[in-house]
């Protein structure tokens, strides 16, 4: 039997959110931040330098801060994206520098020198030092969190199929991602549903708010949520995360997205299956070989580079999936239906079939800082997916299920720098949508056994389903679209 549904008014809910986080002192956090800090203290000649420069410097994209040491000699530098960095200190006309690298988040103490040994002789002739020499090393501030950073080298080196980026959050103790034969993913922590975790990509929560999953539109697909390309580097954090990490109960995945440098740099990568390249299945096997039209493809391009040398840059990625998965269409239980009975464009339909899905993402990413105090961002997420799901056993192509997801984000990022403090302001737009419907709303068929059993009777119906099952049914009466501003 056959039931139907049509498309009802979505649901639509509308909000804006304009958050700006005030650090003060030497300790800043920020709410679902994926900026680093760098503090410490500066000493000269084994004495604190109140009042000393510290400058730090992106040596990739040429994005400074300069921030002045307090009376006793302690410095912060917040809300840093994650990379490479001089750091350069000057205290009483004395200067030294040395190179560090921060990840996602990390809060790194460097505590820096220059100098020697304060001078005890009597006053005299100045000396003037040839070398200076930094004391210290980067070391992450403990905090009751248990977070593993997943950094872009593994994310370029260690192999897998599904270009999902979460995936390698499969290497962290308690994670699991998990595929199933559908090709559906998603990511749990313990013991716990997908629906207890939240990603967030530089500072934006990816959760859905109409159906369950860690990610929007990561329900009844095998799709990415993101372009692993686009994705720099993230931590996963297990346990004792904090307050300012809403909508979760597991585990929290902080990402953030790649930028653009002060040199042009590109990738591209094709990956692919056919049809040839795989044995036949028993049903193919059994109609004479002849192998259903089937492939796995994915591809995709990055690019980025400079606009204006250490002050604008940008960062573009496209990937895209096109499955044709094979699938085999049957009659149910042998010898109890007569294929007789079953109308002859129905039994047309048994035997070898295909599952297709479609998938593309687009990202795109300006940075601006038009001086030592200011950065302004602004990225694009879009992603559009078709998959036809539900074919194969009693269902067939023709009547199956057609979801149709699609993700759009924008954000527009302001971060301001003082001596003392931080200010970062978000203003985020999302609309997600998930929309599943057959593909044929015509009437079903129902086969008659003589004699019919009990059990025949729950049974009736089921044979060669010719529309949605009645859990795709179920949960297409509850898709929704959110809209968040």
């Amino acid at each position: 039997m056959n039931q139907q549904f049509r498309n009802r008014p979505v649901r639509t809910i509308l909000s804006i959110a304009l958050a700006g986080c005030l650090a003060l002192g030497a300790a800043p956090a920020f709410a679902q931040s994926t900026g680093a800090t760098i503090r410490g203290q500066v000493m000269a000649d084994s004495a604190p330098a109140g009042e000393a420069t510290v400058t730090v410097t992106n040596t990739a994209t040429g994005l400074s801060r300069t921030v002045r040491s307090s009376a006793s000699g302690g410095y912060a530098v917040a809300g840093l994206p994650p990379g490479t960095y001089r750091i350069q200190v000057e205290a009483n006309g004395q200067t030294s520098s040395r190179d560090l690298t921060v990840q996602v988040g990390q809060t790194a103490t460097v505590n820096l020198g220059v100098g020697g040994v304060a001078e005890t002789a009597q006053a005299g002739d100045a000396t003037t030092m040839e070398a200076v020499q930094v004391v210290g090393t980067a070391v992450e501030t403990r905090t009751s969190e248990v977070a593993t950073y997943i950094t872009n080298k593994q994310i370029e080196a260690l192999p897998q199929g599904t270009r999902n980026f979460l995936a390698f959050a499969d290497t962290v103790p308690g994670m699991q991602f998990q595929q199933d034969a559908a090709g559906n993913t998603k990511l749990r922590s313990g013991a716990q549903t997908s629906s207890g975790i939240n990603v967030y990509i530089d500072g934006v929560g990816q959760k859905g708010y109409t159906l369950p999953g860690g990610v929007g539109g990561q329900d009844s697909t095998r799709g990415n949520p993101f372009p692993q390309s686009a994705i720099g580097e993230y931590k996963v954090i297990t346990s004792n995360y904090k307050a300012e990490f809403d909508q979760i109960s597991s585990a929290a995945v902080v990402a953030a997205t790649r930028s653009g440098s002060n040199e042009f740099e590109g990738s591209f990568f094709w990956d692919r299956t056919s049809t040839d390249w795989r044995t036949a299945t028993p049903a193919e096997k059994k109609a004479g070989g002849d192998k259903i039209a089937s492939k796995e493809e994915q591809y995709g391009v990055s690019f980025g580079g400079p606009i204006i040398q250490d002050r604008l840059n940008f960062f573009v990625a496209y990937e895209a999936k096109d499955y044709s998965t094979p699938k085999t269409v049957t009659l149910g239980a042998q010898g109890r239906y007569d294929p007789a009975e079953v109308p002859q464009e129905l039994r047309d339909q048994i035997g070898p079939a295909a599952s297709p899905f479609a998938q593309d993402m687009y990202f795109g990413k300006l940075t601006w800082t038009p001086d030592d105090r200011n950065l302004i961002e602004f990225s694009a997420q879009v992603r559009e997916e078709d998959e036809r799901i539900g074919v194969g056993d009693q269902n067939t192509a023709e009547r199956a299920t057609v979801n149709h997801n699609e993700v759009n984000r924008y954000d527009l990022r302001w971060q301001y720098s003082g001596d003392r403090w931080l200010n970062d302001a978000h203003l985020t737009f999302e609309d997600l949508s998930w929309a599943p419907q057959p593909t044929f709303d015509g009437n079903g068929y129902i086969l008659n056994v003589s004699e019919p059993t009990a059990s025949d009777r729950l049974n009736i119906g089921t044979i060669l389903n010719s529309g949605a099952s009645p859990n795709n049914q179920e949960r297409a009466r509850k898709a929704g679209r959110s809209r968040t501003t």
